[in-house]
């Protein structure tokens, strides 16, 4: 009897442990500002279209703008207006500041460094932005800024390089045929949804880019995809509180080491 009574408290265990584990891989969306996003201690991963300048030198700046067109939260993916807490909206933002410090237009997998760098998010209820026409992409309440974070690149052509944004590719001298791939850094700077992620926390970046057709406004078109786990809060400690019978105890040890100092006093008198 005691052996089945130990088992089933077990299986219980176990399952309730299970029960958590899967209660947290499954976390719903959490909305902050009117976005969903993955819960506390989850990923969350923003895919956008982008549009952008063709630097061609050192000392050029990148500049461009995106809208945010899937956020997968956790494990939840969200297309569209999905994302948004309430009817439709759109998540857009702008970029620039972007410096060229390196470029290298003649190896056979040419390569390009950026310092510097800011990102602006915007959350707009009037969903009007035009990647053709490059407009209505900051025209939305501010959401969240990311800065470029400086990093030494480990890999690829720009192993060694110190910057905030790298790029490879081909053709990088030709805005008709270069193609290539983007990876960065960034750091949560503010925002509406700043506090949420944490000020100072680290957002991976990634991005691919080619010529644009006829007719658009910036002479590069690509994909970005940023992804940033929102930290876990720990609560404070909790001091705690001593019981009613715990009081009560403490206050008769205290009586009885009075009256027992009363009673020595008493009889040193004799």
């Amino acid at each position: 009897m005691k052996n089945s009574i130990t088992r089933s408290l077990a299986v219980a265990a176990v399952g309730a442990m299970m029960g958590l584990g899967v209660s947290q891989a499954q976390a719903a969306p959490t909305p902050v500002d009117g976005i969903f996003v993955g819960a506390p201690g989850e990923t969350t991963f923003k895919f956008a279209n982008i549009s952008e300048t063709f630097p061609t030198s050192v000392g050029d700046v990148l500049s461009g703008i995106g809208k945010v067109s899937q956020i997968q939260a956790g494990s939840t993916q969200l297309f569209g207006t999905q994302y948004c807490v309430t009817g439709n909206c759109e998540l857009t933002f702008t970029f620039g500041g972007y410096t060229v410090t390196s470029l290298d237009t003649t190896s056979a997998q040419n390569s390009i460094v950026f310092s510097g760098g800011t990102i602006n998010f915007f959350v707009d209820d009037a969903v009007d932005s035009n990647i053709v026409s490059g407009q209505n992409f900051a025209d939305g309440t501010p959401w969240l800024t990311l800065t470029g974070h400086t990093t030494t690149a480990t890999s690829g052509p720009n192993a060694g390089d110190v910057g905030t944004l790298f790029g490879q590719g081909t053709s990088f001298a030709d805005s008709e045929l270069i193609n290539g791939t983007g990876l960065g850094e960034l750091t949560v700077a503010g925002g509406a949804a700043g506090d949420y992620f944490g000020i100072g926390q680290i957002v991976n970046f990634t991005s691919s880019f080619q010529s644009s057709p006829d007719g658009y406004a910036f002479p590069l078109l690509g994909t970005a995809n940023l992804q940033i786990i929102a930290p876990t809060v720990t609560p404070p400690p909790v001091t705690p509180v001593p019981e009613p019978t715990t009081l009560a105890l403490l206050g008769a040890g205290l009586l009885g080491l009075g009256v027992m100092a009363r009673s020595r006093k008493q009889f040193n008198a004799f």
